[in-house]
């Protein structure tokens, strides 16, 4: 896998988050967050589905490895979930047509 995602990926992120989504501002809508770690090669998409607050979990993490060709997930409570490239994408897009 290479890092072609990255821009689409980054790019629905932003469409989601098109402006400052703390929930003393925008109420309940999610908020995504979008990491790189350039150390481990690593991809981080962090979903709080009822918006972020300061202190607060994210209900789904996905971690992208890149140059392991690994996408791995979990929910709130570290319960795993299996998932791929495109069930990120569906997942970000499900929240988009949802909520945007």
């Amino acid at each position: 896998m290479t890092f072609d995602f990255l821009p689409r990926l980054a790019q629905l992120c932003a469409e989601i988050n098109p402006k400052p989504t703390n929930q003393s501002i925008t109420g309940y809508n999610p908020t995504v967050f979008l990491e790189f770690s350039g150390h481990v090669n690593l991809v981080t998409v962090s979903i709080f589905e009822n918006g972020w607050i300061s202190g607060s979990d994210p209900n789904f993490v996905y971690r992208i490895y890149p140059y392991l060709d690994i996408v791995d997930g979990f929910m709130e409570n570290s319960v795993p979930i299996v998932c791929d490239l495109d069930s990120v994408f569906s997942h970000l897009e499900k929240i988009k047509e949802t909520f945007i």
